[in-house]
């Protein structure tokens, strides 16, 4: 009977870590119950039973946890709620006309800049506009035609004045010191325990890219392709496992955007910036930082879907960038290349959930000790000894998990090499890029 204690040592000693709690949201690759709700919707609005269609619509627009709407149907109105972030549409419908709005703030006397920055935004904005009605409320409104409401139309509708509302609440707060009480409500708090592992995490990683650039061998102003890997890398990597909002998180978009300016006659300038922006995130306090981590609903992403050929395409465009790294023997150089990949694939696209969990696998081996201060319990992927079995395991378990909706997803195990973290970290992702993402 030896063979019992074995038998009970295979209990799961390990966290599941939930890819749902990492990362942007994405509405892409729903269900196959809410794509039913979809063509149910443009079926009923061909047949002119308009409030059975937006009612089937707003159910399509549900995430996994369904708390993001709430529909309310009345004689001849259908009223809604829609959360993204920390905002709230409230929508009213009649047979004729719908009304969309977001409240942003109530103040007696608006700042003079802030009026003429909304208003030269309203000329950009296609189905919605900043309004200031008699009570002296800052909304965001849209409105139309029911008969013209299409469903295609009021998700394009719906989708623009969530993401506007949403993204630039945070910013007039802080830049013009408004307030909106609604927003504080729909926040969902984060225990402290977990905003000091994020708040630790953030400074660890800047301050490493900052000590390397001004203390290590390769000089940012002859190597300023090196400079936007890495800053980028780990920008990318802060958005995606801390998740902030409001300056922290315009600050890493920053570092985004500037980091793809192509001027080659400005590169010794960008290289300057890019570092600023480092410097400004490390200034940022403990309490600031505190205030923007919080967690909240969403309805809608704003990133564009990826698919199989593409990711492939980005992986290997930028994989090769690590070979000189490589044998030059500057090997946090190289491991920033797969960071900016792994990175650069969840900041600015939705990938399928698949490649979503095998990207986070890819994080949870490079980044144990920031896992293990969120309190999880992840496999022992440190032991080099055991890591070839657990990484084929941790695969297998996610493949499996998402087999139904991606069936074609076949890892080649026998590409991974485990020499060395950065031939692991580079095998790992030729592997990714060699599967098929494609939905079933």
């Amino acid at each position: 009977m030896r063979w019992w204690p074995r038998l009970r040592r295979k209990k799961k000693d390990y966290s599941f870590i939930d890819p749902d709690n990492f990362g942007r949201y994405s509405e892409a690759f729903k269900s196959d119950d809410q794509y039913a709700l979809w063509d149910e919707a443009l079926r009923l609005f061909e047949e002119g039973k308009r409030f059975s269609a937006y009612r089937h619509f707003l159910n399509y627009l549900r995430n996994n946890k369904g708390s993001n709407i709430k529909i309310e149907m009345g004689p001849a109105r259908l009223r809604f709620e829609l959360i993204q972030g920390s905002q709230k549409l409230n929508g009213e419908i009649s047979p004729q006309w719908m009304t969309v709005s977001a409240f942003l703030a109530r103040e007696e006397n608006y700042p003079a800049p802030l009026l003429m920055e909304l208003l030269e935004e309203n000329y950009h904005l296609k189905f919605c506009k900043y309004a200031l009605s008699g009570d002296h409320a800052l909304r965001l409104v849209a409105e139309g035609d029911v008969r013209t409401m299409s469903p295609y139309k009021l998700f394009h509708l719906l989708k623009e004045t969530a993401l506007t509302a949403d993204k630039k609440d945070d910013l007039i707060y802080s830049k013009y010191g408004l307030t909106n009480p609604v927003a504080a409500r729909l926040h969902i708090d984060r225990p402290v325990n977990e905003k000091n592992a994020c708040y630790t995490f953030i400074k660890r990683t800047f301050h490493g890219v900052s000590d390397f650039l001004k203390e290590g061998p390769l000089p940012p102003n002859e190597y300023p392709g090196l400079v936007r890997y890495m800053i980028l890398a780990a920008a990318y990597k802060v958005d995606f496992l801390v998740c902030p909002e409001a300056v922290l998180m315009d600050l890493l978009e920053q570092c985004d955007r500037l980091g793809f300016t192509n001027d080659p006659g400005r590169q010794q300038e960008t290289t300057r910036q890019l570092m600023h922006l480092v410097e400004e995130i490390l200034q940022l306090g403990k309490d600031q930082v505190f205030e923007e981590l919080y967690r909240t609903e969403a309805t809608f992403s704003i990133n564009p879907v990826l698919h199989s050929a593409q990711i492939r395409s980005i992986i290997y465009s930028e994989l090769g960038t690590m070979d000189w790294y490589l044998e030059k023997g500057h090997f946090t150089a190289a491991e920033a290349i797969t960071d900016f990949i792994v990175g650069y694939l969840l900041f600015n696209f939705s990938v399928p959930p698949v490649c979503k969990e095998l990207l986070l696998l890819y994080y949870r081996i490079r980044e144990r000790a920031f896992f293990r201060s969120l309190g999880y319990r992840d496999l022992p992927f440190e032991d080099p000894d055991q890591m070839p079995r657990l990484v084929r395991q941790e695969v297998r378990r996610i493949v499996k998990r998402h087999a139904r909706q991606f069936p074609f997803v076949e890892p080649e195990y026998a590409a991974l090499e485990f020499s060395s973290r950065y031939m692991f970290y580079k095998t790992y992702l030729e592997m990714l890029a060699e599967m098929n993402f494609t939905p079933k």
